[in-house]
């Protein structure tokens, strides 16, 4: 594993490993290398992983692993990361040999001390080569130079010297010609700034939302330099960058184990006056007042998990997809701030396994659906219908010629307002459904009897606003299926008794 700029190094390394191999009579069958990539962490790095995976099979064609140096496993901040990945080889049976270091095969306490200090030199190094870049990079922006990345519409990029003199512009996917150049951010096409300008105008001064914006553009034919169109998220993040009023804002996300974070606003670099300010800094005012107006408060730790605990108490039973339905925020909301439900539901109070309420919520529902159904049978059979029950697949065979399927529906949040999600796939083959939609208690509220025909027409996705799209397949109450299933055996019967006379020829 080397950097892009160290270009000699792995030649170096694959010498020293050749001539080791050799001077000790092995034979070097396989070759793993990550040439410019991190050594931080795992990801990306293909010989890497393509080693460990080597190493745990049975049919693996060496036994032994020549390593350059200790840091050659990686500069892992974690110490013991790169100690567990030389114990994964020794653990299937293959040995570990650095041909650079003084200890070579010692494995006594002499050479585990020493290559504890390795790895700590390896994480320091980086550590503080880290500190440095990014005291490098603070200093460009200082100086109101720009550190990479595609300019915003409006603006170009443009070649200075190192005493700022101007150079020529650079169009896309353009780079300067000469390394000890700077790049500085200028104001682009007048097309472009007359757009910009009427974007933030129209959001600043007319009711217009971002989506409207985006409408907007769209109907207008408007496209990014990349040729495509300006989506909600490029729109947005528009109306929210500080360069359009001179301020260059550096720094905003900092990178960790778990992915990029916002970084606190003390971590970063801003510079006013940087640029020559597109937008007058009442109207960029006025923008960000109307944002955050309709943008909704956060909820912090301490309120997420409040709501989580008086939602548990009203319905011990809670699920991730009902939380929306009892007060509580999304469940993403939870695992973005507490990494994962189990974690929100541990703060919570709830010591039961989370995977119980999930549980829970399938038997209640089979529970209530073969109450529904034998409900339904006795009802049908108090007026004369022949009825043959399947508890498993919850049907109703009623005299010998229809075939009823039950399906209860739960509320469910997958949208911002709760829903009911009704499960489109068939059990069985049948000739009607009962859709009964529960309440948060478990009672119906509703009950829809759809054809198999319409099986498709029904929405899977229900929301309240949206019944009167079904209007024409609900049921008052049972007692209208009943009188239905009466009514659909009369009319089989007379099917079957008394055939329709044939029709008369057409005329020619």
């Amino acid at each position: 594993m080397s950097t892009d700029q160290q270009d000699l190094s792995p030649d170096i390394q694959k010498a020293a490993i050749q001539e080791y191999a050799i001077n000790h009579g092995l034979q070097i069958v396989a070759t793993y290398e990550d040439q410019g990539k991190s050594g931080l962490d795992v990801r990306g790095r293909k010989g890497m992983q393509r080693l460990l995976a080597d190493v745990m099979d049975p049919a693996c064609p060496y036994r032994t692993v020549l390593v350059y140096d200790v840091s050659r496993w990686g500069r892992f901040q974690n110490t013991d990361a790169s100690a567990y990945y030389e114990y994964h080889c020794r653990l299937h049976g293959v040995s570990v040999v650095y041909v650079a270091e003084s200890f070579g095969t010692d494995s006594g306490p002499t050479g585990a001390l020493v290559k504890s200090l390795k790895r700590a030199m390896a994480a320091e190094y980086s550590r503080e080569l880290a500190v440095k870049a990014r005291a490098g990079q603070e200093r460009v922006i200082a100086l109101g130079y720009s550190a990479g990345g595609r300019p915003a519409i409006g603006l170009l990029r443009q070649a200075v010297t190192r005493e700022g003199v101007p150079r020529s512009l650079l169009g896309v996917n353009e780079r300067k010609g000469i390394q000890s150049d700077r790049i500085r951010l200028v104001p682009g096409p007048p097309e472009e700034i007359t757009l910009l300008r009427r974007i933030y105008d129209l959001y600043a001064n007319t009711p217009a939302t971002v989506n409207d914006l985006v409408r907007l553009l769209a109907a207008e034919g408007h496209r990014t330099r990349a040729g495509g169109p300006f989506t909600l998220r490029i729109v947005s993040s528009l109306l929210s960058c500080e360069l359009f009023v001179g301020t260059y804002v550096w720094g905003t996300l900092t990178r960790t184990d778990h992915g990029p974070r916002p970084a606190p606003p003390e971590k970063q670099v801003r510079v006013p006056n940087a640029i020559e300010p597109l937008i007058d800094l009442e109207t960029w005012e006025r923008v960000q007042r109307k944002k955050s107006m309709r943008t909704r408060p956060r909820r912090g730790a301490g309120r997420l998990l409040a709501d989580l605990s008086d939602a548990l108490r009203r319905c011990p039973e809670l699920s991730a997809a009902d939380l929306v339905t009892h007060g509580c925020a999304p469940s993403q909301t939870y695992l973005k701030t507490f990494g994962s439900m189990e974690a929100a539901y541990a703060f919570a109070g709830r010591t039961t396994d989370p995977e119980a309420a999930g549980r829970l919520r399938t038997r209640r529902t089979k529970e209530l659906t073969v109450a529904l159904q034998d409900s339904i049978a006795q009802q049908l059979a108090a007026l004369g219908c022949a009825v043959e029950c399947d508890f498993q697949a919850f049907t109703l065979h009623i005299d010998d010629h229809v075939l009823l399927q039950l399906t209860l529906a739960w509320r469910r949040s997958f949208t911002k307002e709760p829903a009911w999600f009704v499960q489109r796939r068939r059990l069985t083959r049948s000739d009607y459904r009962l859709i009964g939609l529960a309440g948060d208690a478990g009672t119906p509220v509703g009950y829809y009897l759809v054809p198999e025909v319409a099986r498709y027409e029904f929405p899977m996705l229900l929301r309240p606003e949206s019944l009167h799209q079904v209007q024409r397949y609900r049921l008052a109450d049972l007692d209208h299926l009943g009188t239905y299933m009466l009514l659909r055996r009369a009319s089989h019967k007379r099917t079957i008794s008394e055939p329709r006379p044939d029709r008369p020829a057409a005329s020619p």
